[in-house]
């Protein structure tokens, strides 16, 4: 069991460096209040995302599904910025999520 600062740390470094792929996300669209839901279901999707992978957690099975639908999009779409950012997180973390897509879909 690791000390809560060690794990704060751990969460913090992966955050600050998946931001921009994050950001892509959760700002989607921002100047557009039809998206509010969609970039708040993102931004919590996102987080669950981070901190499982930074602490080695196992994903929840909610935010595995909603990653797992929104990868396998099209290519051009929202998709390609998921997919962006599930690579790097797990870039950051060194560990990984288990999703996979075709390799056409990829950003």
């Amino acid at each position: 069991m690791r000390p809560a600062e060690e794990e704060h740390e751990l969460v913090v470094a992966a955050a600050n460096a998946t931001e921009e792929e994050r950001m892509k996300l959760t700002l989607y669209r921002s100047d557009n209040e039809d998206f509010a839901l969609f970039r708040r279901s993102a931004m919590r999707q996102c987080g669950e995302l981070t901190v499982a992978l930074a602490l080695g957690n196992k994903i929840p099975c909610e935010t595995l599904k909603y990653f797992e639908d929104w990868v396998s999009d099209r290519a051009g779409g929202l998709g390609d910025h998921f997919r962006t950012f599930v690579r790097s997180v797990e870039r950051a973390t060194g560990k990984t999520t288990g999703l996979r897509w075709p390799e056409a879909l990829e950003a």
